[in-house]
């Protein structure tokens, strides 16, 4: 996808409670010669339950069947975060929550991040823990 990872645990997350927060990795992209959009995707696994962040103030559901591999995901944004997309489904731990943030067009292009978003949503999907073996 030309994303650069950064993996990580964090000490805060402006979406999930830090203590419900289990783990988070950003991946960026940020064309070499400047040009078109920089984005970032954080990728996080956290013990809040799904139906408690998809019922949150604010949330915009915009799809609530994307299909990634046995489950069925909600794509939505938040107001106030007009350059960010998520997307989540519930899990044996809580939620995966993924966010795709867009920080600048050098183009002035109007990227729709939640249709990017899910065309990566299959490519990633495959490295979430499915089982609690893999959380490790």
């Amino acid at each position: 996808m030309g994303f650069t990872p950064s993996p990580g645990y964090k000490t805060r997350s402006p979406d999930t409670p830090v203590s419900k927060l289990l783990h988070t990795c950003e991946i960026s992209y940020d064309n070499p010669n400047g040009e078109g959009t920089a984005y970032t995707l954080s990728v996080g696994v956290t013990s809040e339950p799904f139906h408690e962040v998809i019922a949150q103030d604010g949330i915009r559901i915009s799809n609530e069947n994307v299909v990634l591999g046995p489950n069925r995901a909600y794509l939505y944004t938040r107001d106030g975060r007009e350059n960010t997309c998520y997307l989540s489904w519930g899990t044996f731990y809580g939620t995966a929550l993924w966010l795709l943030h867009s920080g600048y067009s050098s183009t002035g292009d109007n990227v729709d991040l939640c249709s990017k978003l899910e065309e990566f949503g299959n490519s990633l999907y495959q490295y979430m823990p499915t089982k609690p073996s893999e959380m490790g």
